[in-house]
């Protein structure tokens, strides 16, 4: 509707040989317009980051989980996809062989071991003086 009328006015102006406000009305449709898709856009992505972040597929119709209200599953890789993923990246995501591996829980499994060494806590800049 906005855009039909928007047309008609600016084909109204330009009948009359009122060029500017022709232009005027086009203007004013071309930025509503793309201002409406950038909104459009911006909530699908929103959408899709949060059903669908870390690899986890989010479903919002069966909760779970009391903090989000929803419930969280990993996507499902075939082996023909991960063994696309390692020939493409090579080592970029092997894990160290680190002498210490820092293991943490997660929401997806109690143990998860991170890349990183541990450190004692009184060794860290300004806890122990």
């Amino acid at each position: 509707a906005d855009q039909r009328h928007a047309e008609d006015k600016a084909a109204r102006a330009f009948a009359r040989g009122d060029d500017a406000a022709g232009v005027e009305a086009l203007t004013r449709l071309a930025v509503h317009s793309g201002a409406k898709a950038l909104d459009t856009w911006v909530g699908l992505w929103q959408r899709l980051m949060v059903l669908f972040i870390d690899g986890q597929v989010t479903n919002l119709h069966k909760p779970t989980n009391q903090v989000c209200g929803c419930s969280k599953t990993p996507a499902p890789f075939t082996k023909a996809w991960k063994e696309k993923v390692v020939s493409d990246t090579g080592d970029r995501y092997r894990v160290p062989q680190a002498t210490t591996l820092v293991l943490a829980a997660s929401s997806t499994s109690p143990l998860t071991p991170h890349a990183r060494p541990g450190v004692p806590k009184l060794d860290v800049r300004g806890v122990a003086s």
